[in-house]
């Protein structure tokens, strides 16, 4: 091994191609080597661990969400639900995974077992919100988004609502 200094750290390839590769027989070849597999593995741990939620990420995505809900007037209507409006808010909250991390907003029934998006515009009055459950299966933690007013009938556009909306770390119940 006393000869390895006299090696290039580059050498023809010779498998009939006219590139270069890194020599095995230089130290530093070796360690260029040794550092392409490292970054490489590093790369793709970083590419899996940006495609998952965390759990401080959908906390702060769930809770960015509500204050952006809060912030102005949404419009309500037949394609606008709550359940899409809470999705496309967590979407935009900048905490989301910068590629992809699926997360699922669930409307919650009542009491009397009607789902928040099935019964009609007078029985959610009676129960004063309309609740939401966002999960994801990256992490075990559950919220609770209660939205005040209830969420209308979807028969018609209802217009601008101003929604007051709180979060809770448990399911809703």
């Amino acid at each position: 091994m006393r000869g390895d200094d006299d090696e290039p750290i580059f050498v023809r390839s010779k498998w009939g191609t006219n590139r270069y590769v890194y020599s095995t027989r230089n130290p530093v070849g070796r360690w260029l080597i040794f550092g392409t597999v490292v970054l490489v593995l590093g790369m793709i741990w970083q590419l899996f661990a940006g495609s998952r939620w965390s759990e401080g990420e959908l906390r702060a995505g769930v809770h960015k969400a509500a204050e952006a809900l809060e912030a102005k007037p949404q419009q309500v209507g037949f394609v606008n639900t709550y359940d899409s409006l809470i999705r496309e808010a967590i979407r935009n909250s900048g905490e989301a995974p910068s590629s992809g991390g699926g997360f699922k907003v669930t409307p919650v029934p009542d009491e009397s077992g009607s789902g928040s998006g099935g019964e009609s515009g007078t029985d959610r009055a009676a129960s004063g919100t309309s609740d939401f459950e966002i999960t994801s299966e990256d992490v075990s933690s559950v919220y609770c988004l209660r939205v005040s007013p209830p969420e209308p009938d979807k028969v018609a556009d209802h217009g601008e609502i101003t929604l007051s909306v709180t979060v809770e770390e448990n399911r809703c119940g």
